[in-house]
C-alpha cells in the first residue's frame, strides 16, 4: 500500500508540475500535409559530419539514414546517431523533435521541417543544425535560442511537414510562429 501512495503523488506531481520545466509554458505543435512539390532550400554551409547509418527493422528491410550535421555547440551529435538506430518512426518531424528536444536537456526550441518545403524561417542562437535524409524525404533539424518560422507559404506536400516545441509568444495558431527562450533560472 505503501508503494502504491508513492507511485500515485509521483504521478499528481508530474500531472500539476507539467514537466521538468515548472510553470514556463511550453508548446508543441505538427502540421499534416498532402500534394507533392519541390521547392528550394538555400545551402547550408560548414559540413561538420556526414553519415550514413543503417539500421535492420523487424521485418529485415534496410533502412538508409544520412545524416549531415552543419553546426553542433551542444555535442549531441553522437546521441542523435544513437536516436537514428531506432527501427521505426510513426511520425518522423514529431518524434525527432521530441527526441532532439530531450537530446538539448530541455533547454532551447526544436524545429523540424521537410527541408523542400517552402517555408520561410530565421533562427537566431542556433545551437545545433542538422539535415537528416529518411525515406527519400529531407528533414531539417534546429536547435536555437530564439527566432521566427512562417508557415503562410505552407503547401500541402508530405504527411507531417513539420514540427516544433519550445516557447512561442503567443498561443494562437498563426501562420508566423515566434520563439523565445525563457528566462530559466536554477
Amino acid at each position: 500500500m505503501k508503494q502504491s501512495k508513492k507511485v500515485t503523488s509521483f504521478l499528481l506531481a508530474g500531472i500539476i508540475g507539467g514537466s521538468s520545466l515548472g510553470g514556463l509554458p511550453l508548446q508543441a505543435s505538427a502540421a499534416p500535409i498532402a500534394n507533392e512539390h519541390t521547392y528550394f532550400t538555400p545551402p547550408v554551409e560548414h559540413h561538420v559530419h556526414s553519415i550514413q547509418l543503417e539500421t535492420t527493422q523487424p521485418q529485415s528491410t534496410m533502412m538508409k539514414w544520412n545524416l549531415t550535421v552543419s553546426s553542433d555547440t551542444l555535442g549531441i551529435t553522437q546521441k542523435m546517431i544513437q536516436l537514428l538506430q531506432k527501427p521505426t518512426f510513426q511520425n518522423v518531424t514529431r518524434e525527432l523533435t521530441d527526441q532532439t528536444f530531450s537530446l538539448a536537456n530541455n533547454q532551447y526550441n526544436v524545429m523540424v521541417f521537410t527541408a523542400d518545403s517552402r517555408f520561410h524561417y530565421q533562427f537566431q542562437g542556433i545551437k545545433f543544425h542538422a539535415n537528416i535524409s529518411y525515406l527519400g524525404t529531407s528533414y531539417d533539424i534546429y536547435v536555437f535560442e530564439k527566432g521566427a518560422f512562417d508557415t503562410s507559404h505552407y503547401v500541402e506536400t508530405k504527411p507531417w511537414a513539420w514540427a516544433y516545441k519550445g516557447w512561442i509568444k503567443n498561443n494562437s495558431m498563426n501562420a508566423n510562429i515566434q520563439f523565445y527562450l525563457p528566462n530559466m533560472r536554477s
